[in-house]
């Protein structure tokens, strides 16, 4: 207990006297010998060993732990010498306990081949009923990525596992299943999980499995029955949050999914990593941010972090940070692509256009790509040289013709050319050969930059043979809607919903979507709740639906009683989403529940500061007389409003403060 819990100086002293009162007590001996190896004291350990090895001679354990103690000095080859020469003296009488003594050995010295040696000569002589030098040896195979090597190993453990061995062979089974998956061998990694029983592990594997095969909704079903038998394993919340990252409509639910594992293991790296890719994709650039910078102390060699938070940096202006980041990224791999194209995106943010030029054409010579490529053909035509980008291009007719965003580059450099109807034609082709939403929508961005409104409208409204042929129509009612143009995006939306068929089901939900929001913003509130409730139809627990439902009924038509059952029904679909709990906490005051209201937007505040939840509850605290506590949370909401551009926001919890 002492050891574990207490002062490291009493332990020591305590185990002393026992050395001195019980010198043949081996087991304190090696704790003692450990204890002074670790507070600098090598040759005190190696007396207390020469002690241990006289009163037992020499045992394995105390062979280890003299090579153990002799590398932590620095003597790394001396400890080898020391196992060698135990296993000489031992001769025809060596176990496979002292191989893998010695193949442990050679792992922390990072002498791999020297390693592999000694586990297959302790697989040579191991028990074959138990067979402890394979399944170790496998292990290491896994861990270390030799994933072909292992996937050997285990079937022909798997294979041999003994009856009444439910525990080892659910274990070796699980491995062997984890190593297929990993050599895109699913079906015969079903077949393994199809022998085991049903566990958190084995689900989450057939949830993999799932994913792998391009079923996403029965591997959340897995999902989510693992997480029914074990919820705070977080890498099961961060598949699980991966799975739900593919969907738009779900990123909100997957970002509480990595906020729940973050909350189980604070210093999980991939959790981290997935929630800063999914506030980028929720527009939250400065939550993102912060991290990334988390993530980069807890592992300083992420570099992919390190750009990530990079281009962060350039999008907000803070150059001076975005080119300490590059310079840090080059230290640690100046060979990377990505801190030569980050450079040049800092210099074009400077309006250094030449040095940013300059650097995408190097670039180009070390390491073309279809990024860099695009983003050199549009600093040309930026610079008026529409010319040069013309040549470039044509220089790569393979990566365009395959790349529907680079047609879209090549439409943009024909029209700066002049050449209007080829440019038609090639943004026509780009279009018709986009394979997602998200593609149609750079593209007809493009098309407009370089058409004109007016005429790439006609173009693209006039367009046959889409993928989808919603994708365009949602895509100009979304610009619509970016333009604040909600009665046009409302006209196009309901121009779509007459002639894309009832068969095509993403694409009615997109439509209501849009047009609930634009109904929204457009004050039809009315209008925007049938929508909701249509969108509530096809799919029940759709958080954002939920969430937005309850704000219009609480907000704007007079109804927190019918409201509430749905803010509720929305966190338990995401119950760290701020956003979401500053709706439940707000309906709560609204039905005069004023001690829900606050806990809930203190949750609320927690998981995230917004100008709402931190002016809904000062607003609550002022109506109660909690005067203090109101002060700063209006200050902070007219703060956070103003840096997000909530000019309404802030107007309001100005109002409130000059109540105090």
């Amino acid at each position: 207990y002492e050891q574990r819990y207490g002062d490291p100086a009493t332990v020591r002293r305590i185990r002393t006297e026992l050395a001195e009162s019980q010198p043949e007590n081996v087991g304190n001996l090696l704790n003692l010998a450990l204890l002074n190896a670790q507070n600098g004291e090598t040759e005190e350990a190696l007396a207390l060993l020469d002690q241990a090895e006289e009163a037992q001679g020499a045992r394995v354990e105390i062979i280890g732990a003299r090579a153990g103690i002799l590398s932590q000095a620095g003597r790394a080859e001396a400890g080898e010498q020391v196992i060698a020469d135990y296993l000489t003296e031992k001769g025809q009488d060596v176990t496979t306990t002292d191989y893998l003594l010695q193949a442990r050995f050679y792992l922390s010295s990072r002498k791999v081949a020297e390693a592999y040696d000694a586990y297959q000569q302790a697989i040579a002589i191991e028990d074959p009923a138990t067979r402890p030098a394979s399944r170790e040896f496998a292990d290491v195979l896994f861990n270390s990525g030799q994933i072909v090597e292992a996937t050997e190993l285990y079937e022909s453990l798997f294979d041999t596992v003994p009856d009444g061995a439910a525990e080892e062979k659910a274990r070796l089974g699980t491995r062997l299943a984890e190593s297929l998956m990993r050599q895109n061998q699913t079906d015969r990694a079903v077949s393994v999980l199809d022998q085991l029983d049903d566990s958190a592990t084995t689900l989450a594997l057939r949830a993999l499995a799932a994913s792998q095969k391009g079923n996403r909704q029965q591997a959340i079903d897995f999902v989510n029955a693992s997480l029914g038998k074990n919820n705070r394993n977080p890498m099961t919340f961060v598949q699980r949050a991966s799975l739900l990252a593919g969907d738009p409509e779900t990123l909100p639910k997957a970002l509480d999914d990595v906020q729940q594992a973050l909350v189980i293991n604070p210093d999980f790296v991939d959790a981290l990593a997935l929630q800063a890719r999914l506030q980028i994709q929720l527009g939250q650039e400065q939550e993102a941010a912060i991290t990334l910078r988390n993530l980069l102390e807890k592992a300083p060699g992420n570099n992919a972090a390190r750009g990530q938070l990079t281009q962060l940096y350039i999008n907000a202006g803070r150059t001076d940070s975005a080119e300490l980041l590059i310079r840090e990224g080059l230290e640690i791999d100046p060979n990377n692509p990505t801190w030569l194209q980050l450079s040049a995106s800092l210099s074009a943010s400077r309006g250094d256009m030449r040095d940013a030029i300059a650097t995408f054409e190097r670039l180009m010579q070390t390491n073309p790509n279809a990024q860099t490529l695009a983003q050199l053909a549009g600093l040309y035509v930026q610079q008026n040289r529409a010319a040069d980008a013309q040549a470039l291009l044509e220089q790569y007719p393979e990566q365009i013709n395959a790349s529907p965003a680079l047609q879209g580059v090549r439409g943009t450099v024909l029209a700066a050319l002049g050449q209007a109807d080829q440019a038609q034609r090639v943004f026509t082709l780009a279009l018709q050969r986009s394979t997602s939403q998200a593609m149609v929508n750079g593209i007809v961005r493009q098309t407009i930059g370089s058409l004109g409104r007016a005429e790439a409208l006609a173009l693209i409204e006039s367009i046959d043979g889409l993928q989808d042929p919603s994708w365009a129509g949602l895509s100009l009612a979304s610009l619509a809607m970016s333009e604040r143009d909600f009665s046009g995006a409302l006209t196009r939306l309901e121009s779509l919903r007459e002639v894309v068929p009832t068969s095509n089901g993403a694409a009615h939900i997109q439509i209501e979507r849009l047009a609930a929001l634009a109904m929204l913003q457009n004050r039809d509130y009315a209008g925007a709740r049938d929508a909701y409730l249509r969108l509530l139809e096809v799919d029940p627990n759709n958080v954002e639906v939920l969430n937005n439902l309850a704000f219009i009924l609480a907000s704007h038509l007079n109804d927190p009683e019918k409201a509430l059952p749905m803010a509720k029904r929305a966190v338990e679909q995401a119950p760290n989403n701020a956003e979401i709990l500053d709706t439940l906490g707000w309906t709560y005051y609204q039905v005069g529940d004023t001690s829900n209201a606050r806990a809930t937007l203190e949750r609320s505040i927690r998981a995230r500061p917004l100008p709402a939840n931190t002016l809904h509850l000062g607003r609550i605290h002022l109506e109660t007389g909690e005067l203090r506590r109101a002060r700063p949370l209006l200050e902070q909401s007219i703060e956070l409003s103003e840096q997000a551009g909530d000019n309404d926001t802030a107007d309001r919890a100005r109002a409130f403060l000059k109540q105090l």
